[in-house]
């Protein structure tokens, strides 16, 4: 059955983040409304001083405007100057009710002018926002007034018109009759700072028309912000331009229009007391979801997760601790107390059951020992036996000698595995043994890593598989042969002790290549008793070997075994010196 893939903390966890998410985009939420909102109200705003200056601009003009037409069509003083028909007295009379009615009429941004084309009447008035400048540049930029309205095609008298130099930018009306002059100039810088001077930092305004930025360039340059940019904004709408948005208005009847420059910076200014306080609410709110997430977690999810890890802990086994947390919480210290007894509980029954599995296997391993020194000690009998009846005592002797080296090798008890080199000695001394009781030679070839003769292994391994070979591939008409070949092999990185034992006798039948070759070593049987007791005992003490048994396909029997160095249990293991005093 597969186990469920959604845990309570998995739900947990996902519940808070869809709380925090919702919590999150519902500021995002609220912060863009705010912005918005603070949009609308500044554009507004704005558009209410736009609205100012628009009819403060086109009220000026317009004034100036009739004041031009009157003195143009009805002013008796003017046209009586225009004639030229007067006397010394007549002139300063005219002269001294002119000017006194364009002192009457100019305004504090404004300047009016009569002179003619000779220049010998000149009379002028600038309004209170003109006397910052000195006394000289008042009369310098009013001959340049003069010279402009002189030099000006007559086509373009009668309408406002935009002068500016290097220090002005002023909007001029200019009425001429004969060779009498009348303009009026309306000062563009001045009019803004009438009634509202913004701060620096916040709105900007400007006058602009077709062709340049007439008034606050400097900044609008600083900004980043050309003509192109302000024109693109159209008229009574607000447009983005590098972090600035322009609002701008037309004037009627003006050869000009009006902007306000709103720089982005400016909605902090305006909302960051509402955004100051939108972070602390936010920031209590995520306090509070952590620790009501916390407490949840330390209440409910805590101890769920201690169950849960009991339970693995009961079906893995791995590790022998449980992990034991003190809790002032009387419940949750109960559940700890419980789990761990719990877990204590299943150790010692594992450690019980293990102590009898670990009893039970040295039991069989110490049978099937036993079972194989009976099988090659009933071996060697016989061939005593066989021998008294051929009286051949002297190989009967020498027989007996080399047989009771074997029988303190395979009776030393105390032996679990033995050095390879010591098995080695056995097998030399066991085909001493053949020698004397066979009629036909046998040969025996060695090729061994001499690095590996210390090496640990279980006692009668090869030899076990040269008696099989005298016992079942001695009827051969050759002399036969036995080879043993040890060296090392790497494996998945794991190193290993190769041997490869053959001859060249008739090989394993297919009903014993099967046996052998299976997962689990039929341990009863007829036929191959030593090989199948052998390979039992190699899966009592090895965790991870390799073992391969088949036939050459010119005949003779191969065993492959492959035994991991350093991967044997040798607790009953005794040491490498009792071994070498066999």
């Amino acid at each position: 059955m597969t186990p469920p893939k959604t845990s309570v903390k998995k739900m947990f966890i996902a519940c808070f983040s869809i709380i925090a998410i919702t919590i999150v985009l519902s500021f995002i939420l609220l912060a863009a409304y705010s912005f918005h909102s603070y949009r609308r109200q500044i554009q507004s705003y704005s558009q209410a001083i736009l609205d100012l200056y628009k009819y403060e601009l086109e009220s000026t003009s317009a004034s100036l405007l009739s004041f031009n037409q009157e003195t143009y069509t009805d002013d008796y003083n003017f046209i009586a100057l225009s004639l030229g028909n007067y006397t010394a007295s007549e002139k300063i009379v005219y002269e001294y009710n002119l000017r006194h009615t364009i002192r009457s009429r100019v305004a504090p941004p404004t300047a009016i002018l009569i002179f003619n084309e000779a220049g010998s009447i000149s009379m002028y008035k600038y309004g209170r926002n003109f006397s910052q400048y000195l006394t000289s540049e008042m009369i310098e930029l009013k001959q340049k007034l003069m010279d402009h309205c002189r030099q000006t095609d007559e086509s373009l008298l009668n309408q406002w018109t935009v002068f500016r130099d290097t220090q002005y930018s002023l909007l001029m009306n200019t009425y001429k009759l004969r060779d009498m002059y009348v303009c009026s100039v309306i000062d563009l810088e001045k009019i803004i700072i009438r009634d509202y001077q913004p701060d620096e930092q916040l709105l900007q305004f400007a006058f602009y028309n077709d062709t340049d930025i007439l008034t606050n360039a400097g900044y609008a340059a600083q900004a980043d912000i050309t003509i192109a940019d302000i024109q693109d904004s159209g008229d009574s709408s607000t447009y983005p331009v590098d972090g600035h948005l322009i609002q701008a208005a037309p004037l009627a009847g003006l050869p000009l229009s009006i902007c306000c420059i709103i720089p982005m910076g400016h909605f902090w200014v305006y909302s960051r007391v509402s955004v100051i306080l939108m972070i602390a609410v936010f920031l209590i709110l995520g306090i509070l979801v952590s620790v009501v997430f916390t407490l949840i977690r330390r209440f409910l999810i805590f101890p769920l997760n201690q169950i849960a890890l009991a339970a693995e802990y009961l079906e893995s086994g791995h590790s022998p601790v449980f992990p034991v947390r003190k809790n002032r919480v009387r419940e949750l210290q109960q559940i700890n107390d419980a789990l761990s007894g719990l877990i204590r509980q299943k150790i010692t029954l594992e450690q019980d059951n293990r102590s009898i599995e670990q009893e039970k296997e040295h039991a069989e391993l110490q049978y099937l020992q036993l079972q194989t020194r009976s099988h090659f000690f009933i071996n060697c009998l016989k061939s005593l036996y066989h021998m008294a009846e051929n009286k051949e005592y002297e190989k009967m002797r020498r027989m007996i000698l080399a047989f009771s080296d074997h029988l303190r090798y395979i009776f030393h008890d105390t032996l679990k595995l033995v050095p390879l080199r010591a098995e080695l000695k056995e097998v030399n001394d066991y085909y001493n043994i053949l020698l004397l009781d066979m009629d036909k030679p046998l040969i025996l070839h060695q090729q061994v890593d001499r690095q590996l003769l210390d090496y640990p292994v279980p006692p009668l391994l090869i030899q076990t598989f040269l008696e099989n070979s005298f016992k079942y591939c001695g009827r051969t008409s050759g002399p036969l042969c036995f080879t043993i070949r040890i060296d090392r092999s790497d494996m998945e990185g794991q190193a290993y002790l190769r041997l490869r034992l053959s001859d060249n006798g008739v090989g394993y039948s297919e009903e014993m290549l099967r046996k052998l070759n299976q997962e689990q070593v039929e341990m009863y049987g007829n036929d191959h008793v030593g090989i199948s007791n052998l390979m039992k005992r190699i899966q009592l003490i090895y965790q991870d070997y390799h073992a391969v048994f088949l036939n050459e396909p010119v005949g003779g029997a191969v065993a492959l075994i492959c035994l991991p160095i350093n991967g044997a249990d040798q607790s009953d293991q005794s040491t490498q010196a009792d071994a070498e005093a066999i």
